[in-house]
């Protein structure tokens, strides 16, 4: 049973800050050593300090970013850079954006926050594997400041449109908050304090079950923390209390501003690395296709249909790799998974491709140490061509109706499996959990 709740969110002083474009950004998971830099630079209350905060010479236990993240985050609320509303309210929340080859495109959902359970139980269902490294600076950082400054992105059923319709009424005129990012998405918030709303809202979403789009570190992260704080307060604690929550952005699944970019595999550093053997072992399972670009190769890819297509540059030359019935490369997959999850692109590359072809094991494919993951094929190729990498592998996006399948069957793809465009700006609205 999902359990949403209203929340008297933290959001920045207009009135101090100016533009809101200037204090908000990426997701920490996004954010590069550059952006950092541009994002400090922008403003001395931009939400990159308590994100993402620059390490310094002689960090320490004792001072460290966290650290810097909790002074940033006291003393804004001090000089009321930072305000909190008096009323519990939901968040409308739009994204405007271009969609490569759709044009213009409005994802529709609402921040609220939602009671935090254990996968098993049912009610959030993950769809991805995790990595140790971000989940333990996401805790840190909630350690230091007992916050939310972002959301994690979850999706519910809902073919009627029936819980956003409740809220579109209020989502009319001029939003209370709006923000442009670099890149040209347009970020809208409305505020939702109306109780009888709020009621029929969160009825409404009970008897719901969440997909995990986007945060799944963050969502591991919630649960780790809570734990936390639930063995310290013992006895005490009564389910009701904020650490016992977590901000999230909830969009219907037949929203149409969902869209979903692919992610891409760059191989580097292979020892021993023969192109020749590498595609003669291919061709036992998938037919060969060459393609004279890159779009001409993703065109070739996308009219695979129901059949199973990947994308290969290397040697200077494209190709399109379709799967071959029959092959064998189904034996390749562990007999106990879902037809669901053996059906997804994503596993035959990693199952087939980057473990039994080109010997990455799944260990170095968690430690990212022969694979690096990209949005942006171009920047690939010219990691090819330059020479410090080997190959570039090339996917079709991941549908949501997969994610959907994959995570009801409580089984996870593998890590960058989905990448949901645009991301979930931080720094819109915060979540106090004191």
């Amino acid at each position: 049973m999902a359990e949403v709740r209203a929340f008297k969110g933290v959001r920045y002083n207009l009135s101090k800050v100016g533009k809101l474009d200037d204090v908000v950004s990426q997701p920490y998971d996004k954010i590069t050593d550059s952006m950092r830099e541009d994002y400090y630079a922008k403003s001395e209350y931009n939400i990159v300090r308590i994100i993402k905060g620059k390490p310094e010479p002689g960090d320490s236990d004792t001072g460290n970013v966290y650290t810097r993240a909790r002074r940033y985050l006291d003393r804004w609320l001090d000089e009321k850079i930072l305000i909190q509303d008096s009323k519990p309210a939901l968040y409308i929340y739009h994204q405007e954006f271009e969609a490569p080859e759709l044009g213009s495109k409005t994802r529709k959902g609402f921040i609220c926050k939602q009671w935090i359970v254990p996968p098993f139980l049912g009610t959030v269902r993950p769809h991805e594997r995790t990595l140790s490294k971000p989940k333990e600076d996401r805790l840190n950082l909630m350690r230091a400041t007992a916050t939310n400054f972002g959301q994690i992105f979850l999706l519910y059923p809902d073919e009627k449109n029936s819980v956003y319709q409740m809220l579109e009424p209020f989502a009319q005129g001029q939003p209370e908050m709006e923000a442009l990012e670099e890149g040209g998405v347009k970020h809208r918030v409305w505020t939702v304090h109306d109780g009888e709303t709020i009621a029929r809202v969160t009825e409404a979403m009970k008897d719901k079950s969440l997909y995990i789009a986007d945060g799944h570190h963050r969502f591991e992260t919630a649960l780790d923390y809570l734990e936390e704080r639930m063995m310290a307060a013992g006895a005490s604690d009564t389910g009701e209390e904020p650490y016992n929550f977590r901000m999230v952005t909830l969009v219907g699944m037949e929203d149409p501003g969902l869209f979903i970019l692919p992610t891409h595999r760059l191989i580097h550093s292979l020892r021993d690395f023969s192109l020749d053997r590498f595609l003669e072992g291919c061709s036992n399972y998938f037919d060969l296709k060459p393609a004279s670009t890159l779009a001409s190769a993703l065109e070739e890819m996308k009219k695979a249909g129901e059949g199973h297509a990947l994308g290969l540059y290397a040697g200077g030359e494209y190709r399109v790799l379709t799967s071959k019935k029959g092959s064998g490369w189904e034996k390749m997959l562990p007999a106990s998974r879902s037809a669901e999850w053996k059906g997804l692109d994503v596993v035959i590359l990693h199952e087939v491709v980057i473990q039994e072809l080109l010997g990455i094991s799944e260990e170095k494919v968690v430690t990212q140490e022969n694979i690096r993951y990209l949005r942006d094929p171009q920047a690939g190729i010219k990691a090819v061509d330059s020479g410090d990498a080997q190959l570039l592998l090339l996917m079709n996006p991941t549908k949501v109706s997969q994610v959907k399948a994959v995570a009801s069957k409580m089984e996870k793809m593998p890590q960058k499996s989905t990448d949901f465009f645009p991301k979930l700006i931080s720094g819109l609205v915060m979540n106090p959990l004191t």
